[in-house]
């Protein structure tokens, strides 16, 4: 295999804010956990993904088809005897979050990687207009060598490079603190709501108005409850066990560091359920900051179940302001006092939590607090809550 390309790539904490995914790669991840992949797998391939942001971004241009082409002509020639690869160079560090020094489970990941296969399927115009599949069956990395003390070089195949970079017909988002924050559930979760169409009918609009969003465009889909507990390697029967241990676990952590939330409901042997992805473009273009992005989806959320009212969310969006995203979540997550509550009454708990903790752990708001409160309130009000 002849090694066309070399690329240094950068780690997690250098990574952009905002990755695409291509969509032969999201096919990918919704099927690592069935396949027997671990998170250290899924999580390399999100930070590999992320590294070919730039390489992506030529494929969405004007030219972008005159660069797919450049592209199927230099590296996907399979009529000859050449085999074409690109070589990867990383640290191990580059694969876990700051300050962790567990290298063991990046080379599981990497093991992973290399010892299971998965099919990968290609469509190859011939000169007389005909087209027909290429299909190749292997695994995501061909190998990789160690090097004592300057990390690993790992061998990728032309055609897991061109799934990884060829986003020419569509891609997905994902944030960047999704990687290290979500849970294996929680990221496969994301994932495959990343990918629900849009939606409507009658058999929505029930959901979308307890929700609170019935007239903005939405996405979301009905699964069987048996396929969609599968989906996460689950035997739960029960809805009460499924909301409980599955769904609501899962939307808990999509609202602490994600750029988007769900709704749902079980009836009978359907789950419904409704996306709303608010804030990722927005990220993406620098209009807003991460940190808003975040305060919006705890609102959207909390509009939708906890009862609120548009001058109650402005309540909560100012202790939001004041205290900061993090403090507010760490005091107020799972707390049982506020389970069932509706209203100002939720309001009114929720503020008396976050000013307990902060008493508690002795917290200096004027050391932690946010430096454009201003700026903040009128891209949140702007983008969400005055729409």
């Amino acid at each position: 295999m002849t090694i066309k390309e070399e690329i240094k790539g950068v780690g997690y904490e250098k990574l952009p804010a905002v990755g695409l995914l291509a969509p032969k790669m999201m096919d990918f991840i919704l099927s690592m956990k069935e396949l027997g992949f671990s998170i250290n797998a899924i999580r390399i391939v999100l930070i590999l993904s992320a590294n070919m942001k730039e390489k992506q971004m030529l494929f969405r241009g004007k030219n972008k088809d005159i660069q797919l082409d450049l592209f199927d002509n230099e590296w996907m020639d399979v009529d000859n005897n050449k085999a074409y690869s690109v070589q990867l160079n990383f640290k191990f560090k580059d694969f876990l979050p700051k300050g962790s020094k567990n290298y063991s489970l990046v080379r599981k990941g990497l093991d992973e990687l290399q010892e299971k296969n998965f099919l990968l399927e290609f469509p190859k115009k011939e000169e007389n207009g005909r087209v027909r599949k290429i299909q190749l069956k292997s695994a995501f990395i061909s190998s990789y060598i160690m090097e004592e003390g300057n990390g690993f070089k790992m061998i990728i195949n032309n055609f897991w490079y061109k799934a990884l970079i060829d986003v020419s017909n569509s891609f997905n988002t994902y944030m960047k603190p999704i990687i290290f924050n979500l849970s294996y559930n929680s990221v496969l979760f994301y994932m495959y709501l990343k990918t629900l169409p849009f939606i409507k009918g009658k058999e929505y609009e029930e959901l979308r108005t307890e929700l609170g969003n019935a007239l903005t465009p939405a996405k979301g889909t009905r699964i069987k409850k048996e396929n969609f507990v599968k989906m996460f390697g689950a035997d739960y029967i029960y809805n009460s066990d499924i909301k409980r241990k599955l769904i609501e676990p899962m939307i808990s952590e999509l609202n602490q560091v994600a750029d988007l939330s769900s709704g749902y409901r079980i009836d009978d042997d359907i789950i419904t359920l409704v996306t709303y992805d608010m804030t990722s473009n927005a990220v993406e273009n620098n209009l807003i900051n991460v940190e808003e992005a975040k305060i919006k989806s705890a609102l959207n959320y909390k509009l939708k179940n906890c009862g609120l009212d548009k001058s109650q969310a402005m309540y909560l969006l100012e202790i939001y302001l004041k205290y900061t995203y993090k403090v507010v979540f760490k005091a107020t997550e799972r707390k049982s006092i506020l389970r069932g509550l509706k209203g100002q009454i939720y309001c009114d708990a929720f503020l008396q939590l976050v000013d307990a903790y902060v008493r508690k752990e002795r917290i200096n708001i004027n050391e932690v607090g946010y430096q454009n409160i201003n700026e903040m309130r009128s891209n949140i009000r702007k983008g969400y809550i005055d729409k």
